[in-house]
């Protein structure tokens, strides 16, 4: 695919495939990963969630870029309401089934107490800078960090992306990540300010800006293109990511670096040699309804954990295909009964 076909494209294939590995890979974290502890890469699930952040930093910068070459700027209010539109109503409506359930089934157990204390930072979006994680501690809606992280990413970069040009925003990105990432590789503990903003900022987002951009301009992109364009090369960085999360001590910004491979290639090839399994009707509906399936798998799991356990079932493969298909059915009926009627709106702001 050439650059211009690249920018001319109105469906980026495999997204949503992309999308399917993500969420299935959560999915197996939480209940098929415990019985595969012994094998490193079976414990790598959670990176389901790095994937996520790498796709969204590609696909909202892109579209950013596009909405300012082909009208000369970017419509920051309308931006927001589609945003608004797409996230909110299912997340508040999920927290709010959380609550409820916690004062049904969990009122005055440490779990339930700390739930409530910590919900003002889940209503806000600011879970991952006030709720930290703590080994061997159940934390209820913990998994809502990943979405603070994005929506503090769709709060802070449209703005940026709209005020500065490609020449001064992207080093000044590319700075960001590689301090963010000198202070994990070295863990330092800072009171500063300055310090614990770049602790939580997402680099995987950061990189999907990155590639974003570096396909959005034409000299890097014919640059790049032999690299990624070719039919296969969707397969070989396919099998990288997955040999990267399978050795441990591998940098994660090598993992995140390949992520964006996987994604640039699928994107810039006419037909990825993975498309066959990523454009897929199965994978394509599933990435379609992936978000509500996020924020709906935890309450499938408990729920399919606790029918197993009274039945007296321990067979792992049962309460793994148990949980993805009632998540697959909560994130259908999610995204038929209330989701689109939001996403409906948002065509009046496009």
């Amino acid at each position: 695919m050439n650059y211009t076909d690249y920018l001319n494209q109105k469906r980026y294939l495999c997204l949503d495939g992309l999308r399917c590995l993500s969420i299935l890979a959560v999915i197996w974290h939480h209940a098929g990963y415990p019985y595969w502890d012994h094998i490193y890469l079976a414990s790598q699930g959670f990176h389901g969630v790095t994937l996520f952040f790498v796709i969204s930093g590609f696909l909202i910068t892109s579209l950013l870029l596009k909405e300012k070459r082909t009208k000369g700027q970017i419509d920051l209010k309308h931006f927001y309401i589609r945003r608004t539109l797409r996230i909110f109503p299912l997340y508040y409506c999920v927290l709010l089934i959380y609550i409820l359930l916690v004062f049904v089934l969990e009122s005055g157990t440490p779990a339930g107490t700390a739930f409530l204390d910590n919900l003002k930072y889940f209503a806000t979006y600011t879970s991952n800078v006030f709720v930290p994680f703590i080994a061997g501690d159940r934390i209820i809606f913990f998994f809502a960090w990943s979405l603070a992280a994005e929506e503090q990413f769709y709060l802070i970069w449209p703005t940026i992306e709209r005020m500065l040009v490609p020449i001064i925003s992207i080093p000044l990105l590319i700075l960001i990540i590689i301090a963010s990432t000198y202070l994990h590789y070295t863990g330092i503990n800072s009171e500063n300010l300055f310090f614990k903003a770049l602790e939580i900022i997402a680099i995987p987002i950061c990189i999907g800006v990155v590639l974003a951009h570096a396909l959005a301009n034409k000299k890097c992109y014919q640059f790049i293109a032999p690299l990624i364009t070719r039919p296969g090369a969707s397969l070989i960085f396919l099998i990288a990511t997955f040999a990267s999360l399978a050795i441990n001590g591998v940098p994660l910004i090598l993992v995140y670096i390949l992520m964006a491979l996987l994604i640039a290639s699928c994107v810039t090839s006419p037909r990825p040699i993975i498309s066959p399994l990523f454009e897929h009707y199965v994978a394509k509906k599933i990435g379609q309804i992936s978000y509500g399936m996020y924020l709906l798998h935890m309450l499938a799991y408990n729920l399919v954990a606790k029918i197993v356990t009274h039945l007296n079932i321990d067979y792992w493969p049962i309460t793994f295909s148990a949980t993805i298909a009632l998540t697959t059915l909560l994130g259908l009926s999610s995204f038929y009964l209330f989701e689109r009627h939001f996403l409906k709106l948002k065509k009046n702001f496009s």
